[in-house]
């Protein structure tokens, strides 16, 4: 991981929710699975 400061909030929040979103969409899917399955 790099400590480059983000030049922009836009830059940051990008970043973060692309972090953030990865391993909650895959544990939906998951769930979606389940329920359907």
């Amino acid at each position: 991981m790099s400590h480059r400061r983000p030049q922009t909030w836009t830059e940051f929040t990008d970043v973060f929710l692309a972090q953030f979103n990865l391993p909650v969409r895959k544990a939906k899917q998951e769930q979606e699975q389940e329920w359907h399955g």
